[in-house]
């Protein structure tokens, strides 16, 4: 029975950990030195805590790249808009960004999202986000049925 308390505990640590994070996300100061500071916890605990993401910076990563490419779902394809998205949750640059979702997703963001507009009008979307969407994010149907 201790054990199971000590897991509870731990768990909600983490649960409480990941609500930060989900606040902090556009923040540049959100860094592992600053969760151990503001929860208190050792280096290994935290560590521990993340393990299965691969590691807490791993886990704010993908965090932020999936608001980005949100965000982006979201908004008019515009000129420069992928870069502007990038660099408001903390990607250095734009090849760095790229690298990020093609490794997630598979495809660029220009990919996800269709191409810039021209001086024609905004560009149609691909339907790749939507899919990944579909595919990965949502929960199944239950007892098979389809949406």
């Amino acid at each position: 029975a201790p054990d199971d308390v000590r897991i509870r505990a731990r768990e909600a640590l983490r649960d409480t950990i990941c609500a930060y994070i989900e606040r902090h996300l556009d923040s540049p100061h959100l860094t592992t030195e600053a969760l151990l500071h503001e929860f208190g916890v050792s280096r290994a605990t935290l560590y521990r805590m993340f393990q299965a993401d691969r590691g807490v910076r791993a886990y704010i990563s993908e965090r932020r790249t999936m608001r980005a490419v949100m965000e982006l779902s979201t908004k008019a394809t515009l000129r420069g808009q992928i870069s502007r998205v990038a660099e408001k949750w903390g990607y250095s640059s734009l090849p760095n960004f790229n690298r990020t979702v093609k490794n997630m997703f598979g495809v660029s963001p220009k990919s996800l999202f269709g191409h810039p507009i021209g001086q024609n009008g905004p560009s149609q979307r691909e339907p790749v986000f939507e899919n990944f969407v579909n595919a990965h994010l949502m929960p199944p149907a239950p007892n098979g049925a389809t949406a």
